[in-house]
């Protein structure tokens, strides 16, 4: 048998054990603290950027696993995205392409979203790579991913962001001068956050 050993709030072990007879992921029972935060195996395996070979046999064996929604809304994807792993996130993208463009429950984030919030320019690249589309995609409250990475200061992803959207014609024009649900563009953004650098 072999064991995901993890530690959260550095101080709670989690572990999950690939079980020979079924191949699936399980949580111990005495030490399970993952029904507090809703991850299934496949959600800590990307937050901790495992992609050994259990996880991802564990995809293969489970591919709903990837689609799972935690208690924060978000896919494995989400989360992989948010801790920088581009190995994970190559991994699942190439299981199934649809989960780029799988939204959060609560703010109708998607993968390429979270990686430009956190500035992952990597990520980003992969994703859109990947799934072209996803950079159309907007939050619950419409903003796009120029949006967001202007919001939270990430200068090298709007910058590959504007580089690759100026490479298609289909898809830039109309994503720069989209107006989020205030009615604010990319532009009135970087102005009031004076980000001379957009």
């Amino acid at each position: 048998m072999s064991y995901l050993h993890i530690s959260t709030c550095s101080k709670t072990l989690e572990r999950h054990q690939l079980s020979e007879s079924t191949g699936y992921f399980e949580p111990l029972r005495n030490l399970d603290v993952s029904e507090a935060s809703g991850n299934n195996s496949l959600h800590v395996a990307a937050q901790l950027g495992c992609h050994d070979a259990a996880s991802i046999e564990a995809l293969s064996k489970q591919p709903g696993l990837a689609e799972e929604l935690n208690l924060d809304g978000l896919t494995p994807l989400h989360l992989a995205c948010q801790e920088g792993h581009p190995e994970i996130v190559d991994n699942l993208i190439k299981s199934n392409k649809n989960l780029c463009n799988l939204k959060a429950k609560n703010n109708g984030l998607i993968p390429l979203h979270v990686a430009a919030m956190k500035g992952k320019v990597e990520i980003v690249k992969l994703l859109v790579d990947a799934c072209p589309e996803s950079v159309k995609e907007a939050t619950a409250v419409g903003e796009t991913c120029l949006h967001l990475a202007v919001m939270y200061n990430k200068v090298k992803v709007f910058q590959y962001l504007v580089k690759w959207l100026g490479e298609r014609i289909d898809y830039g024009g109309d994503l720069i001068n989209r107006k989020d649900r205030g009615g604010k563009t990319v532009l009135h953004l970087a102005t009031s956050r004076k980000q001379l650098q957009v």
